[in-house]
């Protein structure tokens, strides 16, 4: 085969790349504004740039403050930023009205972190109303169902969302914030069974005994997956949610525009810094890890409460980022050992509930699920000591 004839058969697939990540954009977009003729020269003009920088990949959000953008592969060192020509980067700040573009080889787009000198009110809203547009960038995928991680990412920007409300309702008690919660509340509600159908198929997919009987229990747990994405994505198209999450996002903004009930706190001042009043968010999450540990670690919802606590931990140290302080960023990796083997757990008595139900043909599987349990508990018991035991230091 000739060079040339290479070149022909490569350009296809390079196009039909191109399509798949621009296609992504649209999805992405869509929900927080109309793409026309502007926006999507500006697009391809992105994914041009993105390609030749060896982007196979492309994930993107519009929030308040800015258009973030992340290509894949990720390097092995971590995301990595990169710098769009003046042309391109005019481009896209004219076609989505916006000062901020950031492109980076990460995992997903790189949204703002708070500035620690600002206005603790002022940035935990702005955190707010970015990761809520996250939440919205990944409705469409979620519809379309066309990836099992699109439910995960909106997953994930839910909990960050709700992070970021946690610390905004230490600056002001207001009943707008109660709000947005209990919107994000009734999304997580509908999308978490979706996300756990998909690890336990995964599961079983990858470690259960292979036979009859796991192909049963698998085709159990996508016969419930499927009601429960329906489920999500009739969430996702109504109107009552739409006009929610528009409301939840105009509350958000008020909070800036009108006066909000402060905190009875009398010792926090009303122009408390960013900085300060975050650590002492974190700190009072971090201290309720041992409270958690206390609890009664005989049932499955001890475990549940102790890991979803650890997970708020992370959350807010991946919302706030260096404005924490170095200290506190690295309980992010002192967690992570634990927090995977409860995650296990977690896995694992999930399964047991789906798969349950399907009765007889299952029964290996559901006794193999029993076996597995016990033996992540026995796993368990030193990180969870371990844990104990630095929390207390802390």
């Amino acid at each position: 085969m000739t060079e040339s004839t290479t070149r022909k058969t490569a350009k296809p697939a390079r196009d039909e790349l191109a399509e798949r990540m621009l296609h992504t954009l649209r999805s992405r977009l869509r929900a927080a504004r109309t793409l026309a003729e502007r926006e999507e020269s500006a697009l391809a003009a992105l994914v041009r740039s993105a390609r030749r920088a060896g982007a196979e990949s492309i994930d993107a959000t519009l929030t308040p403050r800015g258009l973030f953008v992340s290509l894949g592969p990720v390097p092995e060192a971590g995301p990595s930023s990169i710098e769009l020509t003046p042309t391109l980067l005019a481009k896209l700040r004219a076609a989505f009205e916006t000062p901020v573009v950031r492109v980076d080889f990460a995992e997903r787009p790189q949204l703002s972190h708070p500035i620690g000198e600002a206005s603790a009110l002022a940035e935990s809203v702005a955190l707010c109303r970015d990761w809520l547009a996250r939440v919205r960038a990944m409705e469409d995928e979620c519809v379309r169902d066309e990836d099992v991680e699109g439910v995960h990412e909106l997953r994930i920007a839910v909990r960050r969302t709700r992070a970021a409300l946690r610390w905004l309702e230490r600056c002001a008690r207001d009943p707008r914030v109660e709000q947005v919660v209990g919107v994000l509340r009734a999304l997580g509600v509908a999308a978490g069974p979706v996300r756990d159908a998909d690890v336990v198929h995964a599961m079983l997919r990858k470690r259960a005994p292979k036979g009859l009987a796991r192909d049963a229990a698998m085709t159990a747990v996508q016969s419930a997956r499927e009601a429960r994405v329906h489920a999500l994505a009739k969430h996702l198209r109504s109107r009552a949610y739409r006009a929610a999450m528009k409301g939840a996002d105009d509350a958000l903004a008020s909070l800036l525009s009108a006066p909000a009930l402060l905190s009875s706190d009398a010792a926090r001042p009303v122009d408390e810094r960013a900085s300060r009043s975050m650590q002492r968010f974190f700190d009072r999450e971090l201290r309720r890890i041992h409270e958690r540990l206390e609890g009664d670690l005989t049932v499955d919802e001890g475990y549940h409460d102790v890991r979803r606590q650890l997970r708020r931990v992370r959350d807010i140290i991946d919302v706030c980022g260096p404005a924490l302080g170095s200290r506190r960023v690295a309980w992010r990796s002192k967690l992570q050992p634990v927090q995977s083997v409860l995650g296990t757990f977690n896995d694992v008595v999930s399964a047991h509930a789906l798969v349950k139900p399907a009765g007889e043909p299952v029964k290996e599987i559901t006794g193999w699920l029993k076996g597995r349990r016990a033996a992540v508990l026995t796993e368990l018991a030193t990180p969870l000591a371990v844990l104990a035991v630095i929390v207390i230091a802390r």
